[in-house]
């Protein structure tokens, strides 16, 4: 690849943000730590 051209642009922070997390459906998450033995979280609306 050849870079042509670029701009400097100002970006907001909380384009950054990592959004909150609460835990998963108890089935659904129960389901996964049988499995795979790893705990599930869904991003919180």
């Amino acid at each position: 690849m050849i870079l042509v051209d670029f701009s400097k642009e100002e970006i907001n922070d909380s384009a950054f943000e990592i959004p909150k997390l609460k835990p998963a459906e108890k089935e659904y998450a129960k389901i996964i730590m049988e499995t795979t033995g790893n705990e599930v979280m869904r991003i919180k609306n």
